[in-house]
């Protein structure tokens, strides 16, 4: 039993020196971030916040070195076949420290991302240095026990113990039997949605009642007035949605949101902004908060400086460090922010526009003071240019399939997006200095390029923000001034044109919703070379024709809302070659399975019939099943050809039934 022990007790050292060192080499990874998440807690001293954080980086590469010396002296007693001293005592205490860490970042460091959860440790990062600072003290004490165990105070030893035991052992049945009630039983309060969500998110929700510049959170958790029923609404409804921006960095009246109420009279802009998610939490809000609203129109914003990037990882389920892990965590968090709206006198919140902060800078932007220091900025606007500036695909893949989902998940609700351009694309002189210390040749307006293409391909409307504020005219010192100083984010004056230019964007949507598609509607060719319509896939188009590519192709279709059934007609080629066999595509429309069609060689003009009863969506989805795929160069030595062919698309309209 002993040995058994002491086995388990090396594997513990050795886990603990895994986090250690897998913590320092994200320390040493994201140690500027670091240092602007510690700065505002050290009253904006830098030099004290990178003292802080290679201190961190230091003590944790420490830490997983005292670890796998424990390990190894426990490894060489076994070894030895000696007895290794204080083995229970030194497992028990490793099981506590875990215990207590696991708890404090559960219970206290975790928050709510979203109004209810899920609830989140916003930088994962900073929760596992305080736990491998909080093993490198358990490491410490270890080596002490197992070179001269304790013999004095065996009473508080032994009371300690007892305690730690009894409330460890209190959690974990109390948070067992809340999983088992969970799994069987509908209780609201205990249900998350983190088996199926697939949401980065590392930002802190404030509470509903918690002042920001000087405005309450509402209920739902939104820097907004409270959200109405669609019952109580006189006008039109837009939901906007997005990261720090649209959440804001300047008091509620000034933000661009607020600008679009005045500039349209009647139409009411409900705010689900919030700061450092991505497009895959955007999918979150839509669907939990913003769909219930029952909107008008979606306006979704996209700041090019980190939303690509954002959704190269598609996987967050809950670490072990989240809250949303643990139905304790979840009930915990939730309970708190019910007794603290409780709390919040809302009869006597601040008025929306009368209480607000009279910040000199708002009014005149040469006023303001930098947030950060000069080189700080200039390090994040570089890592941003670097990261935006060159070619990467997989991005964009990865980003463009999570706003198909975005796409599909609005239904018939009209959505549109916004491109909110990085500091450093209106700036000459900041892009002068960012491009010059870098030594990659960057392209400035390359996100702009590629996400208007994309866009474009969907057939979905887009504002892009980026002509509309390099046309804005200098203050006195050559400069815009359309963000805060040395912040990335908009300042009142930023805010002032770009909700400028969206009222006038999302009046011409709502004006246009009214009217439906005229069919017949020609969905490819279309004009010029981009394909609009066909997702995934597909190949390149080749003068008036499409491969596809792959073993399953996908297409949007839109509706017309007319109430009609409709028809789709295909104009398409199979991939003949020699004794090629029979091409059947298996037709799905909204995940419902279609008649299967056969094609015989050469061109055939198929025609697929869609009743009204299968449209779910405004953007629905068409996919083919191919029986097989070839690769030219299979069957044709001299061709490098390896896409996997099926069939080629040269003609695709959409049309009522009755129509000729």
């Amino acid at each position: 039993m002993r040995v058994l022990a002491s086995a388990l007790l090396v594997g513990a050292f050795v886990a603990g020196a895994l986090l250690a060192l897998r913590t320092a080499l994200g320390i040493w990874h994201d140690w500027l971030h670091l240092v602007l998440l510690v700065a505002p807690r050290l009253f904006g001293f830098h030099a004290a916040a990178q003292g802080v954080v290679w201190g961190t980086f230091l003590a944790s590469a420490a830490t997983g070195l005292l670890l796998l010396l424990n390990a190894f002296d426990v490894a060489r007693a076994l070894a030895r076949k000696q007895e290794v001293p204080c083995v229970g005592l030194r497992l028990a205490a490793f099981f506590y420290v875990s215990m207590g860490c696991t708890a404090l970042n559960v219970l206290v460091f975790s928050s709510a991302v979203a109004h209810g959860g899920p609830f989140r440790v916003p930088v994962p990062i900073l929760a596992e240095s305080f736990a491998t600072l909080a093993l490198g003290a358990f490491g410490w004490w270890a080596i002490r026990a197992g070179s001269q165990p304790f013999q004095r105070a065996p009473r508080v030893r032994r009371i300690a113990h007892i305690v730690c035991m009894n409330v460890t052992v209190g959690l974990v049945c109390l948070e067992v039997g809340l999983q088992v009630l969970s799994a069987y039983v509908a209780i609201p309060i205990l249900v998350t949605d983190q088996s199926s969500a697939k949401i980065r998110r590392n930002a802190e929700r404030l509470i509903p009642g918690d002042l920001h510049f000087g405005f309450p959170v509402n209920r739902a958790g939104h820097y907004d007035t409270e959200f109405k029923p669609r019952s109580e609404r006189s006008g039109p409804t837009v939901v906007s949605i997005g990261d720090s921006f649209s959440y804001g960095a300047v008091p509620h009246g000034n933000h661009y949101s607020t600008v679009i109420e005045r500039e349209l009279s009647g139409v009411e802009i409900y705010n689900l902004g919030f700061p450092g998610i991505g497009p895959a939490d955007y999918l979150h809000l839509l669907e939990g908060t913003g769909l219930p609203l029952d909107p008008d129109l979606v306006l979704i914003q996209i700041f090019v400086g980190n939303d690509f990037g954002d959704t190269i990882s598609d996987d967050d389920t809950p670490r072990w460090v989240d809250a949303d892990r643990y139905a304790l965590g979840v009930l915990w968090h939730r309970l708190w922010i019910l007794a603290r709206a409780d709390r919040f006198d809302w009869a006597a919140a601040p008025d929306a526009h009368g209480n607000e902060p009279d910040l000199a800078f708002l009014a005149d932007p040469m006023l303001e003071v930098p947030h950060i220091s000069e080189g700080i900025f200039l390090s994040i606007e570089r890592r941003n240019a670097e990261a935006l500036g060159v070619e990467r695909p997989i991005a964009y893949r990865f980003f463009f399939e999570a706003i198909d989902r975005i796409l599909l998940a609005a239904g018939d609700v009209p959505i549109a997006f916004v491109l909110i351009p990085d500091e450093f694309q209106i700036e000459d002189d900041l892009w002068a200095m960012v491009s010059g210390e870098s030594d990659l040749e960057l392209d400035r307006f390359l996100p702009q390029e590629k996400a208007l293409e994309g866009f474009a391909e969907r057939g979905v409307p887009v504002l892009d923000l980026l002509p509309v504020l390099r046309a804005v005219e200098p203050l006195e010192d050559g400069q815009r001034h359309l963000y805060h100083l040395r912040n990335t984010h908009f300042n009142t004056r930023g805010n002032a044109f770009a909700g400028v230019a969206m009222a006038a964007f999302a009046e011409r949507l709502l004006a246009d919703a009214e009217h439906p598609i005229s069919l017949p509607l020609p969905l490819f060719p279309r004009t010029g070379s981009r394909v609009t319509w066909l997702t995934d896939g597909w190949g390149r188009a080749e003068d008036g024709l499409i491969w596809s590519d792959g073993p399953e192709s996908r297409m949007i279709i839109p509706n017309d809302d007319s109430g009609d059934d409709l028809e789709l007609g295909i104009g398409c080629l199979p991939y003949s070659f020699g004794d090629a066999p029979t091409q059947r595509i298996q037709v799905t429309f909204n995940g419902v399975a279609l008649p299967e069609i056969a094609l015989i060689e050469g061109r055939n003009d198929v025609r697929i019939a869609l009743p009204r009863g299968l449209f779910r969506h405004r953007a629905n989805e068409l996919a083919f099943h191919y029986s097989h795929t070839t690769q030219p160069r299979a069957v044709d030595e001299r061709s490098n050809d390896e896409r996997e062919l099926a069939v080629g698309i040269y003609g695709i309209t959409l049309r009522r039934t009755h129509s000729s």
